[in-house]
């Protein structure tokens, strides 16, 4: 039996003195540090990583009347302190050339203030001036130095923290920080006109202009280190994988006929050229680390089936990982019947399996299993693969580097091949796999017709309803989308649970409702009674973005359909259409429309290539909005920006393989460090 237990890169380790806590800054105690851990402030690294969102210009006033509206910044004369008892405010009492001003502090520190505001002594302060009594009173206003620009930088927060304070600590951070020699080439920083790292930090928060042109080269030689570090860290993980021995796990590089006559289709030309570029991977004696991009119904399944079936002939063990209990069923479903004409052993596993049965799953996995499919349970520590060859991991972007490195940590030399039913942009797909070869399937199965797409306003609904029970009464099942659980004050939008009753009370049959907030159990009920035809209307909200295979759904319709993003509008038209039936795909929407929601309604009605929509859709939105960022595992970004930085994304892929490891770009990793791929370690 091979070692299970995963080797690792060696950790992380800096003589640089960014990778201490921000503790050792003064001032900064246990109750400070927690308040900059929730804005993802760790180390003096991350204080100097925080950057402005914008700068403010400030403007002046002499205390001429009468007052200004907003914030201002005016020079005053501090003549006394008068500390407050019990809730009163502390007050000091100043004045400027023109009038006097009194200025209010609640739960002030009376120490900080006197420093602050020296008796005597003259300040520039930044603050909303009103007139109370005869008095012009400022509440909490903030201290300026003398030489303050004409502009002031305004940071993210967090509820405890002011900006003052914050700019502070960051200032002592900055004064601590020791840069490190240059690690990008020289001629790329003069070809660029990039400043060196240093110069671009104290630009970033310095009083520069954003339209200035070096300020714009200064964040893009942040971004740049930003992306560098990230890519090193993806090659790091590749290298690592690549260096391991493939247990002599080779499936043979010809697809075998026997595996082909056990699907009860023909593959495309894309499938069959997606399945012999992994089993050529296979068959080279390195680890594959290879990506299968393409539309839900594409045949992505059947790809990895035919390469599990591959390595199941060679003696090895696969697995498939899927990120809900609900899909991995599904899976289990389709390959059990192609795997026993092949006269192959085929086992789940899952979280819900009881006691008895999950004992008898565990003895397979660590016996003769050809091919277990499951969920997370497949990476526990209790399940011990007997020759784990190839771990295929669906929906990709639901899972962390750190959860696919725990599953192929389950064998000695794991092929990875990893499926997303999300097309992604090339600029997204560096930065989520950069560590993954992607080949596409673009071409769908034959007899799949196209999905017919109608944009339709919300005052039609009763013209919808007629049509809904027609396709009923043919036996076809209809999904029907909302963007919210419940009611709310604050949306004026229709709820799932609302739109079930209407439909209820308007239909007189029984109406599934499926939405994120339910038990996983009760959820998975609902949709095996829609996939089993008990149900045939199904109101739901995103939870089925990625759902059962249910090819009698032959209607989608998405209300509010102007709420949601493009890839998303197209991944929830992608569960309709999926057999011999006809698909129709309705976008409700409530006008007046603006331009951007005209724009992604028009583009979904005008195409179904999900390359060509995520493309547009990251043009339209962003990265993060487009993604959904943290539970599509797109990696979050303090600099950079997917959608502004795409070249530099693809610069830094070329950097981090040409460029050759030295203390430089040892020491940007640690200042870059991130989340789950933190302990890897780009090696010579």
């Amino acid at each position: 039996m091979p070692d299970q237990t995963q080797s690792k890169p060696p950790a992380r380790s800096s003589s640089y003195p960014w990778s201490q806590d921000t503790t050792s800054i003064g001032g900064i105690g246990p109750k400070l540090s927690m308040l900059l851990k929730r804005l993802g402030i760790n180390r003096l690294a991350d204080l100097v990583l925080h950057l402005p969102i914008r700068r403010e210009s400030l403007t002046y006033w002499d205390g001429a009347l009468p007052l200004p509206d907003g914030p201002v910044v005016m020079r005053v004369d501090v003549q006394a302190h008068k500390p407050g008892y019990r809730r009163s405010p502390y007050r000091i009492l100043a004045c400027s050339s023109a009038l006097d001003v009194e200025l209010f502090f609640f739960h002030a520190y009376p120490q900080t203030l006197l420093r602050q505001f020296p008796e005597g002594h003259g300040v520039a302060i930044l603050g909303r001036p009103r007139m109370q009594r005869g008095r012009v009173q400022i509440l909490h206003p903030e201290t300026l130095p003398d030489d303050a620009a004409d502009f002031r930088l305004i940071y993210p927060l967090t509820e405890g923290l002011t900006q003052q304070r914050l700019r502070h600590f960051i200032g002592m951070a900055l004064a601590q920080f020791v840069p490190p020699p240059e690690w990008l080439p020289k001629e790329l920083l003069k070809r660029q006109q990039m400043p060196d790292f240093a110069t671009a930090l104290e630009m970033i928060h310095g009083p520069h202009a954003e339209d200035k042109p070096e300020f714009e080269q200064a964040r893009r030689r942040l971004a740049l280190d930003e992306l560098l570090a990230h890519q090193r860290r993806l090659l790091a993980l590749r290298r690592h994988q690549e260096h391991q021995n493939v247990a002599g796990l080779k499936p043979s590089p010809n697809i075998a006929p026997a595996i082909l006559k056990a699907l009860p289709f023909a593959l495309t030309k894309d499938q069959k050229m997606a399945l012999q570029t992994c089993l050529n991977d296979m068959a080279t004696g390195q680890v594959m680390a290879r990506l299968v991009q393409g539309d839900v119904g594409s045949g992505k399944t059947a790809v990895a089936f035919c390469s599990m079936a591959a390595m199941a002939k060679a003696g090895g063990q696969s697995c498939l990982m899927a990120p809900t209990d609900l899909l991995a069923r599904q899976h289990e479903q389709t390959l059990r019947p192609w795997a026993e004409a092949l006269g192959l052993t085929l086992v789940f596993l899952s979280g819900r399996l009881k006691a008895k049965e999950r004992k008898k799953a565990l003895e397979d996995i660590a016996g003769d299993a050809d091919i277990i499919i499951g969920t997370h349970a497949l990476f526990q520590d209790d399940v011990v693969y007997s020759r784990l060859g190839l771990a295929v991991i669906d929906e990709q972007h639901r899972f962390g580097v750190a959860q696919r490195a725990r599953l192929t940590g389950k064998g000695q030399g794991v092929h990875v091949l990893a499926m997303t039913a999300t097309p992604i942009p090339r600029s997204l797909a560096m930065a989520l796999y950069g560590d993954l070869d992607a080949v596409q399937i673009r071409e769908k199965p034959a007899g799949r017709k196209a999905i017919e797409t109608v944009a339709m306003q919300a005052s039609r609904i009763d013209e919808l309803l007629d049509g809904i029970k027609r396709v009923m009464s043919r036996g076809e099942r209809v999904y029907w989308i909302c963007p919210l659980v419940e009611d709310s004050e604050a949306l004026n939008l229709t709820s799932a649970e609302q739109r079930q009753e209407w439909l209820h009370s308007k239909l007189g049959t029984e109406i599934g409702l499926v939405h994120g907030q339910m038990p996983a159990l009760n959820k998975d009920d609902v949709m095996a009674r829609f996939q089993q035809g008990d149900l045939q209307l199904l109101v739901a909200t995103t939870v089925i973005e990625v759902g059962v295979n249910v090819p009698e759904a032959t209607v989608m319709i998405i209300e509010h359909a102007e709420r949601f993003g493009l890839a998303q509008l197209h991944q929830l038209r992608g569960r309709v259409g999926r057999g011999a039936l006809q698909g129709r795909c309705v976008l409700l929407y409530h006008p007046p429309l603006g331009p951007l929601s005209q724009e992604r309604l028009n583009i979904l009605r005008h195409t179904e290539d999900g390359f060509v929509i995520a493309e547009e859709d990251l043009r339209l939105r962003g990265a993060g909005d487009m993604a959904g960022t943290r539970q599509s595992g797109v990696p979050y970004f303090k600099v950079a920006d997917l959608v502004r930085d795409q070249e530099l994304m693809a610069d830094a892929q070329r950097l981090a393989r040409m460029l050759p490891d030295h203390e430089a770009l040892r020491a940007l990793d640690d200042l870059f460090a991130e989340g789950d791929l933190g302990d890897l370690r780009l090696a010579g």
